[in-house]
C-alpha cells in the first residue's frame, strides 16, 4: 500500500515530452545557447518573451501533437472535488492540483537534475535544457509527480481543519496510473484515503459506574519483610556438621559430571567438555536451575552421588546443548547454612544511605506507602477500564489498531533489551512471523485498549475536561528537565502530554461520579 511518507523511485513513461521524434519549431521558441552537438528540434518548457506563466506556450515533441496553449492558472494550489465516507471510519478525498503546481514541481526537479546530470558530450551542469529533457524527462516527471502528491496530501491534511486523520494516508488508486496522467502545466487529480475519528456511543450512562476495586492495605509486616531482605543480601553461608541431608534452605557444595543420554536411558558419550564442575555451589532456596535439578538433590546425603536425568531447555545459553537429553552424576560434598547479620546502625550505615535503623525504618515505611498507593491507583484504573470497555460502542479503525499493535511489540522488544535478554534472542524476535504471532495473541487486548482510549476521548469532549495551557506548559517543563535532551520533537511530546493530562482528568471525573466498593486483597 502506498504511503505519502515514502516515495520509491519508479521509471514510468508519462505522456509528455518524452519522444525522440522531431517536429518543426518556430525559431523564436528556441531560447537556449546554441550547441553544435545538438540539433534545434527539441521539446522545451519555457514561456515566450513577454508572456506570463499563465500564457505559457509548451511545445510537445510528438508526431501527433502540436503546440498547445495552457490556460490561465488559478492561485489556489488545490481543490477538493469530493469527499466520501467509507466503512471502517475511513474518509476518501478526491483532490485536484492546478497546472501551476504541476509545472512548478517539474521545473524544480529539472533544475536539480541539471546540476548533476552526466550526459556524454556535455560538462556537468552545462547540459542544454532540451537535451536534458529528452534524456531524463521521464524520470524527472515521475519524481516531480511523487513529490507533488506528497506535498499536496500534507497540505490538505494540515490546512483543512475539519480533517482529523488518525492514520497515514494511502492512495486509493495505483500510483503508476496517477503517474501516467501527470503533465506539467495541466491539472492533476488523485484520491487518497485515511482513517478518521470514529463515532463513539455508550450503552449506558458513564456516570455512576458501579465498581468493585481490590485494595492493598499497608501492614507493618511489610516493613519487616523489606528489612529482612537487607539481611538476606548480607548473609554469610557457614559449613554445618550436624546436618547431613540436603534440604531446601541449604547451599550445597557439589561435583558435577554429565553424559549424553541414550534412548534406553543409559549413559552415552561424555559431556565433560561442556558440562563439568568441581566444588560448585547450589543455592537450594533461591537458585534458578534446570527444571528437576534441585528437586533431584532433596534428601541426598553428604558423600552420596545421585544420578539425575534431565533435558536441556530449548533456550539454553549454549546452542549445542539446546534440547539435549543428559544424565548428571552429582556428588554431595558439603552443606552450608545461612547466618543472618544483626540489624544495627553499623550495618545500615555500611549498606544504605541512612545512618540508623530508625531512619531506615521510617524511609522504608514512607516508600511502601507510596508504592501501595500507586498499586491501588493502577488497580482502580484496570477495573475502570474493564467497565468502560463494556459500555463503549465504537468501530475501531483497523490501521489505528495495527499501528498500536506495532508500537506495543516495539516496546516489548525494548523491555527485553533493558532486562538483559541477549541480543541474538531479541533480533530473532524481529521477524514478521514473530510479530504476526504476537499480534494474533494480543489483538483482543489491543482492540479493548483502543475502545477505552476512544471512550476517554469522547467523555473528555462531552464534559469539557481539556487541560489548560498552563497545566500543559508546567508538565512539559518537568519532562524537559528530566530528559535533558535538546534533539527532541517537543511538539509531539506536548501533544502526548495534553492527551495524558486529559485522560487523567477524565479518570478522576469518572472516579468522582462512580459508586466504588473497595475489597481487600486478602478477601479476594
Amino acid at each position: 500500500m502506498w504511503s505519502f511518507q515514502s516515495f520509491p523511485m519508479l521509471h514510468v513513461c508519462v505522456p509528455c515530452c518524452i519522444c525522440q521524434k522531431t517536429t518543426n519549431i518556430p525559431k523564436q521558441l528556441l531560447r537556449f545557447q546554441s550547441s553544435r552537438f545538438y540539433p534545434r528540434k527539441v521539446s522545451l518548457w519555457r514561456p515566450e518573451r513577454g508572456h506570463s506563466f499563465g500564457q505559457l506556450t509548451r511545445t510537445v515533441i510528438c508526431s501527433n501533437v502540436q503546440t498547445e496553449n495552457v490556460p490561465d492558472l488559478e492561485e489556489q494550489e488545490y481543490e477538493i472535488l469530493e469527499e466520501k465516507q467509507l466503512p471502517g471510519s475511513q474518509l476518501c478525498v478526491h483532490v485536484q492540483v492546478n497546472g501551476r503546481q504541476t509545472l512548478r514541481f517539474f521545473e524544480n526537479q529539472l533544475s536539480e537534475y541539471s546540476k548533476t546530470a552526466l550526459i556524454p558530450g556535455f560538462r556537468k551542469g552545462k547540459v542544454p535544457r532540451p537535451v536534458l529533457i529528452n534524456q531524463v524527462g521521464s524520470k524527472v516527471a515521475s519524481v516531480a509527480c511523487r513529490e507533488l502528491i506528497h506535498e499536496t496530501v500534507k497540505k490538505v491534511l494540515t490546512q483543512e481543519k475539519r480533517y482529523t486523520p488518525l492514520s497515514k494516508a494511502t492512495l486509493s488508486e495505483k500510483e503508476e496510473d496517477i503517474l501516467k496522467t501527470f503533465e506539467p502545466g495541466k491539472t492533476l487529480s488523485f484520491q487518497f484515503t485515511f482513517e478518521v475519528y470514529p463515532q463513539v456511543n455508550f450503552k449506558m450512562d458513564y456516570k455512576g459506574l458501579q465498581l468493585k476495586v481490590p485494595r492493598e492495605e499497608f501492614q507493618s509486616t511489610m516493613v519487616e519483610n523489606t528489612l529482612l531482605e537487607l539481611l538476606e543480601r548480607n548473609a554469610n553461608w557457614v559449613p554445618v556438621s550436624d546436618e547431613t541431608i540436603v534440604g531446601q534452605s541449604h547451599k550445597v557444595v557439589v561435583d558435577i559430571k554429565a553424559w549424553y543420554a541414550n534412548s534406553d536411558g543409559t549413559k552415552g558419550a561424555s559431556l565433560s567438555h561442556l558440562v563439568s564442575e568441581s566444588e560448585a555451589e547450589v543455592d537450594m532456596e533461591r537458585g534458578n536451575y534446570m527444571e528437576g535439578f534441585k528437586e533431584g538433590l532433596i534428601g541426598a546425603r553428604v558423600g552420596e552421588t545421585v544420578s539425575i536425568a534431565l533435558k536441556f531447555p530449548d533456550n539454553a545459553k549454549r546452542q549445542d546443548l539446546r534440547g539435549i537429553s543428559a544424565i548428571f552424576d552429582i556428588t554431595i560434598k558439603e552443606l552450608k547454612r545461612k547466618e543472618l547479620p544483626v540489624l544495627d546502625d553499623s550495618l545500615v550505615k555500611s549498606q544504605t544511605q541512612y545512618s540508623s535503623v530508625q531512619e531506615l525504618r521510617e524511609a522504608v515505611t514512607k516508600q511502601l506507602e507510596v508504592e501501595i498507593q500507586k498499586l491501588n491507583d493502577r488497580q482502580f484504573e484496570r477495573v475502570l477500564e474493564d467497565s468502560l470497555a463494556e459500555i463503549v460502542e465504537v468501530e475501531v479503525p483497523q490501521q489505528v489498531a495495527e499501528e498500536h499493535s506495532q508500537r506495543k511489540f516495539a516496546n516489548l522488544l525494548k523491555e527485553m533489551k533493558e532486562q538483559g535478554v541477549d541480543e541474538a534472542t531479541v533480533n530473532k524476535s524481529l521477524s514478521q512471523e514473530t510479530y504476526q504471532k504476537y499480534k494474533e495473541e494480543t489483538w483482543t487486548v489491543t482492540l479493548k485498549e483502543l475502545k477505552v482510549w476512544f471512550g476517554l476521548e469522547e467523555i473528555a469532549k462531552r464534559e469539557h475536561l481539556e487541560p489548560n495551557e498552563e497545566e500543559i506548559a508546567h508538565k512539559l517543563n518537568q519532562v524537559k528537565a528530566e530528559m535533558n535532551e535538546k534533539e527532541m520533537d517537543w511538539e509531539a511530546v506536548k501533544d502526548r502530554i495534553k492527551t495524558d493530562l486529559e485522560h487523567s482528568k477524565t479518570i478522576e471525573f469518572l472516579k468522582d461520579n462512580a459508586q466504588i466498593e473497595y475489597i481487600s486483597n486478602e478477601n479476594l
